[in-house]
């Protein structure tokens, strides 16, 4: 009954709406209601002078233009009064202390480093050659200019960064690699874990070399030799630094401070170089892991990826250098690294175009064919292959293999093995017993750290053929390298590492 009522009402209303006397009626109403011109515009409901009414939801007027708080500070975040008397206090106790020397030698100025630059202890010799002006010593008025103009208001990481490139005194904005040669020297001379190289210099310097070597490699992902503060920021540099401050076996920093993968990285070379002088040519790189790399694959690595290629008088051959071979180690061993995967796409991409296809798949196919002939006694053929590779990317585009694609690609060390390395690939397929228990014993290391482990114990252990091969003669370098450091003799053993450095 109730809705019979409301539909009558509700046409009822719609009718007397549609009549024009209702229009002219509410036309006149609403001329009527408009309020009357006035010098003074009208109160807003908000204001005041209406009164508070209390309406919800309803926001109060907004202020006038206020200042916004600097809240980006490109040198430093600015410190406290309290703050600054607080260090210039501790500033002063270090250098005046109970002597009242205002002057500090080298020894005596590691507490600054670490107490207030607070950065790691090895980068004391770093610091010092930043402040000292070519001086024995470094006073307080010295310090406290390099520490208020480029250090006080800044993070570790930053002060890290200013401290080795102050050290170089290049001006520069970036590190280069001379950057870090006073940091790891300091870490040769006073490391626990490195006192048996004293004395040894030559050694010494391989070893730095290659330290160096391994944190470009990690660290500076544009490739070009230049670190810049933002790949020094994303890196682990500072946190293996403050590592070697609280760890006496070297060995345990196996972020490029290892020793035993020192010495995995420097054997390796000295099996190559069969001439001892520190360049490898084509045909030495050809036997590396008994002829594992194809022709192709070896020309294209002296091609495209030597970041600091060798010659020598009167010939046109590039070699490659131990810095060289460092990179291509690594990459070799461990291909899941993004440094890795940049280096073997380059190789890969003979056309220099970005992609992948199967112009590139065919010439690498090739290669491999008849020692995948070989190995299976059967013959597989281009499409066979070419789907396989396909199956293992699964690119965004098929037939195009992009960077991105192998990128978020889980199988990417299969991919380039497959291309390069068969007798890795083959371990792969074979699903190899020893190489998974590896894996699950070891689930947080790298494919390097596996690989440096194998090998080191290989080698000081005599089971290496080359090793076995040198006994013959006490005085081989690699001989005396070996008895130093895999036990066989005392580590005051003279070291030697013999030939001639054209790097």
């Amino acid at each position: 009954m109730h809705d019979v009522q409301g539909a009558a009402t509700r046409y009822t209303f719609l009718q007397w709406l549609s009549l024009p006397e209702t229009h002219q009626m509410v036309d006149r109403a609403l001329t009527s209601s408009q309020a009357p011109s006035s010098p003074r515009p009208p109160h807003s409901p908000l204001s005041r002078s209406i009164g508070q009414r209390g309406l919800v939801g309803l926001l109060p007027a907004s202020p006038g233009p206020t200042s916004i708080k600097q809240f980006y500070f490109p040198g430093g975040q600015p410190l406290s009064p309290a703050t600054k008397y607080r260090e210039e206090n501790n500033i002063s106790t270090l250098f005046l202390g109970p002597a009242c020397n205002p002057a500090i030698s080298l020894q005596d100025f590691q507490r600054v480093t670490t107490d207030i630059a607070q950065i790691p202890s090895y980068c004391n010799l770093a610091l010092f050659n930043a402040v000292r002006n070519d001086d024995t010593t470094v006073t307080m008025q010295h310090f406290k200019r390099f520490w208020e103009s480029r250090l006080q208001t800044c993070d570790r990481v930053t002060r890290l960064f200013r401290v080795l490139q102050a050290a170089s005194r290049s001006g520069d904005s970036y590190l280069e690699r001379s950057c870090f040669e006073p940091v790891v020297r300091e870490v040769v001379h006073r490391h626990p874990g490195l006192r048996f190289l004293a004395g040894s210099e030559q050694f010494q310097d391989k070893y730095i070399q290659t330290v160096i070597a391994r944190l470009f490699y990690s660290v500076n992902r544009s490739g070009n030799g230049r670190m810049t503060l933002l790949e020094l920021r994303n890196s682990d540099c500072l946190a293996t630094l403050d590592l070697l401050d609280h760890e006496d076996d070297i060995n345990q920093v196996t972020a490029y401070f290892s020793y035993e993968h020192f010495y995995v990285i420097y054997c390796k070379f000295w099996e190559l170089d069969s001439d001892h002088d520190y360049l490898l040519s084509r045909d030495d790189m050809a036997r590396y892991g008994n002829y594992a790399l194809t022709p192709i694959v070896i020309n294209r690595i002296f091609e495209v990826a030597l970041k600091y290629p060798q010659t020598m008088p009167g010939s046109a051959e590039r070699f490659m250098g131990y810095d060289d071979f460092i990179w291509f180690l690594l990459s070799e061993e461990d291909k899941t690294t993004q440094t890795a995967l940049d280096y073997w796409f380059r190789v890969c991409d003979i056309d220099a175009d970005g992609l992948l296809t199967v112009f590139e798949i065919e010439a690498f196919y090739k290669a491999q064919s008849l020692r995948i002939q070989q190995v299976s006694q059967e013959h597989i053929s281009l499409d066979d292959f070419v789907c396989q590779i396909m199956d293992i990317v699964s690119p965004e585009v098929i037939g195009q293999i992009r960077r991105r694609d192998l990128k978020r690609c889980k199988l990417v060390t299969v991919f380039f093995n497959m291309l390069m390395n068969l007798e890795k690939f083959i371990q792969y397929e074979s699903r190899d017993p020893n190489h998974i228990e590896q894996c699950r014993s070891t689930p947080g290391m790298s494919d390097w750290d596996r690989f440096a482990i194998i090998e080191y114990q290989a080698y000081s252990e005599g089971d290496s053929e080359t090793v076995a091969s040198s006994t013959a003669g006490d005085d081989d370098p690699l001989v005396n390298v070996l008895y130093a450091v895999g036990g066989v003799a005392n580590h005051s053993a003279d070291l030697t590492l013999g030939g001639s450095t054209r790097e």
